[in-house]
């Protein structure tokens, strides 16, 4: 015989639907302690990407006496559903005496955190004329600063009761942990203003970042004017920004060389045509995680080149900092900062086979590294020493015409070993991520129904499936990776499984299932056996 339909609430009162969607295994990360070395450091989105749009010099703090060891903690996101209330008065008889009752809104929400309890405290401090937004990790022992005058670009992460711990350069509004952006069509002023970069690079002024073309940079421009906050929406665990980017140069389509736009009370203001939203959090006690989404506001495709999503500047000895010049891929080896650039700067092209790398202390004992999820080994430095030191990923994407383009990165605080250790536990637990395309949420059918949409994860994904009722009365539906997802793959540029198929479709079949409303999950597992639901949504069977 048939199961009786019921509500979801209903059966997890009865016991046989007590479904808890799985996170992230529950496993201890890579070491109980990270440690930080003792040292004299001196004087949105949800999982598709949409973000919520609700409408100097580093100040100075009193310095706290250094402690001597970071300690991690396993913060794995649960992904549980809300506990069962009980409702049994409110289940009614439908038109043919079933007991159904409907899935509560509540029960499609999740939280898009991949990893991460995200219960860190704000504050906003005023530093010498720049508001400064702080968010605490759990423990209250290290913190990260966006400057609202700044583009909420990232001003400090270091320890929080030393000033003298911030690892990031934070000197002017071009060198903090933000992006920057590029197109090759209109690379350069004199061949910008009508795209000719490309076909006619005789006519681009000398190679030097006064007469860089099209340019938004979230920090702000070269006249040290700081990019346009359009919002900052702060809870407890995270802070969110939009953003209006500056361009770097604001006279950057001028058919010639001449002119400097900083000297144009008006045009020094020039916003750019681009939008950026950023969610900042703890995803472990030393880890923060950057979500980073920019919008092309035209109708002109920016074409694919390196893009700075972000770029980190380390600190480099000025302003009571440590020096944080060596720069050291994933196995430890430095690397030489020595090939002849612009402007006075070298820079280097090198591979890290972890996908990340560090900026250090000469001792190695202190700093900070960077990991993209997108896992590309391809890395770029740049250094003028005493001047600043930077890393980031060779990171090559175009922005489409009125699209967008999603990614997350993030930064990692300790020594040389504290970095390795946190690393290669934040490669192993990131989980699958994804969104589903059909069917339409409350959509009716019988039979059986179609499923299609697609999953992204920084490795692989060894298995999807989708997930009808909870508990002993779920069923699952095995799912296929089967369709080329262009779209994905160009609003999520960098991921490897974009070399083959990331949309998945299958047929769920409903003949067991009696007319009345369900909650459907999608379930992906990747190659390090993380398992995630990814997207929920509710039926209709007729």
């Amino acid at each position: 015989m048939k199961e009786l339909c019921i509500s979801i609430l209903f059966v997890l009162l009865l016991g046989s639907c007590s479904s808890a969607p799985a996170g992230a295994p529950d496993e201890e990360p890579v070491a109980d302690e990270f440690v930080l070395a003792d040292k004299d450091m001196g004087g949105l989105p949800d999982a598709d990407g949409a973000l919520v749009d609700d409408d100097g010099e580093q100040g100075e703090h009193d310095t706290g006496d250094e402690k001597d060891a970071l300690v991690g903690e396993d913060e794995i996101l649960s992904d549980d559903l809300p506990e069962a209330t009980d409702l049994s008065d409110a289940i009614i008889p439908d038109d043919d005496g079933l007991l159904c009752q409907e899935v509560p809104d509540e029960y499609l929400s999740f939280s898009d955190h991949l990893l991460g309890s995200g219960q860190g405290k704000i504050e906003v401090v005023f530093n010498n004329g720049f508001n400064d937004h702080y968010l605490y990790g759990d423990s209250n022992y290290i913190k990260v600063a966006i400057r609202e005058e700044w583009g909420a670009s990232m001003v400090f992460f270091g320890l929080a009761d030393n000033a003298g711990s911030n690892v990031i350069d934070a000197n002017d509004t071009g060198r903090e942990v933000q992006v920057a952006f590029y197109d090759p069509a209109r690379s350069m002023q004199g061949c910008a203003y009508n795209s000719s970069c490309q076909t006619s690079p005789e006519l681009a002024c000398p190679n030097s970042i006064r007469y860089l073309g099209w340019n938004p940079v979230q920090g702000g421009n070269r006249c040290n004017i700081g990019s346009s906050v359009e919002s900052i929406y702060e809870e407890v665990g995270f802070m969110q920004a939009t953003v209006r980017p500056l361009f770097w140069n604001p006279d950057w389509d001028q058919v010639g060389c001449g002119g400097d736009g900083c000297t144009d009370n008006i045009l020094k203001y020039r916003q750019s045509d681009v939008r950026y939203h950023q969610r900042v959090r703890f995803a472990h006690s030393n880890i923060v995680e950057m979500q980073m989404t920019v919008e092309n506001l035209t109708a002109t495709a920016v074409q694919a080149t390196l893009q700075e999503f972000p770029t980190l500047y380390a600190a480099y000895g000025a302003h009571g900092l440590a020096n944080l010049h060596n720069i050291l891929d994933s196995n430890g080896t430095q690397i030489a900062v020595d090939i002849p650039a612009n402007d006075g700067f070298f820079y280097k092209n090198f591979e890290t086979p972890g996908a990340w790398a560090t900026l250090q202390n000469d001792e190695r004992t202190y700093g900070v590294g960077i990991y993209y999820e997108n896992r590309l080994t391809a890395y770029q430095a740049w250094q003028k020493e005493g001047v600043f030191n930077n890393i980031r990923s060779r990171f090559s994407f175009g922005i489409p015409a009125n699209g967008s383009v999603t990614a997350r990165a993030y930064l990692l605080l300790g020594s040389f070993e504290t970095i390795q250790g946190l690393a290669a536990w934040l490669d192993s637990k990131l989980p699958p991520f994804g969104h589903l395309d059909a069917p339409a949420l409350d959509s009716a059918h019988s039979g059986s129904f179609m499923v299609n949409g697609w999953v992204l994860d920084n490795k692989g994904v060894a298995s999807i499936a989708a997930r009808i009722g909870s508990g002993g009365g779920a069923s699952v539906t095995a799912l296929s990776l089967d369709t080329d997802r262009p779209d994905v793959c160009a609003a999520y540029p960098g991921y490897s499984l974009c070399d083959g198929k990331v949309g998945f479709s299958g047929t769920v079949s409903l003949d067991d299932r009696y007319p009345c409303s369900y909650l459907l999950e999608i379930v992906a597992t990747d190659t390090d056996g993380n398992e995630r639901v990814i997207a929920r949504s509710r039926i209709r069977v007729q």
